[in-house]
């Protein structure tokens, strides 16, 4: 499960994927993709725990709303996913599977603001 993101862990998360590109087993595009996951998982938030009768902890997950407004979006939460990202010119291509193609600029926007600021020229898709 999640926890509510500080500050500071966008900040770590931002030199942890500048210098993942730096080492000689991971890509680029892993760098990438390793990133966006972990910006699609930061859109899911815990909203409580509780006890199954035979004594499991089981974890609501509800979707965070802010601060891109995804949640109107036509989105297939349970299977929302990176698919494939390669090289486009100067730039990277993106795919986000499970998210209605050309339906879900503020899920693109968010993806893509963050990558940038994290220093990847990534373009994103959507696609089923």
């Amino acid at each position: 499960m999640s926890l509510p993101v500080t500050r500071t862990m966008w900040r770590e998360r931002a030199e942890i994927s500048r210098g993942m590109a730096q080492f000689p087993d991971c890509t680029p595009g892993e760098a990438i993709r390793t990133s966006a996951t972990w910006l699609i998982e930061r859109l899911y938030v815990p909203c409580g725990l509780r006890r199954h009768p035979s004594g499991t902890v089981v974890g609501n997950v509800n979707k965070l709303t802010t601060p891109h407004q995804v949640d109107g979006e036509p989105i297939n939460w349970g299977d929302l996913g990176v698919g494939e990202v390669r090289p486009l010119g100067d730039e990277w291509l993106m795919s986000i599977e499970e998210a209605s193609p050309g339906e879900c600029p503020n899920l693109c926007a968010y993806l893509s603001m963050w990558l940038r600021r994290w220093g990847w020229n990534v373009r994103v898709e959507t696609k089923w």
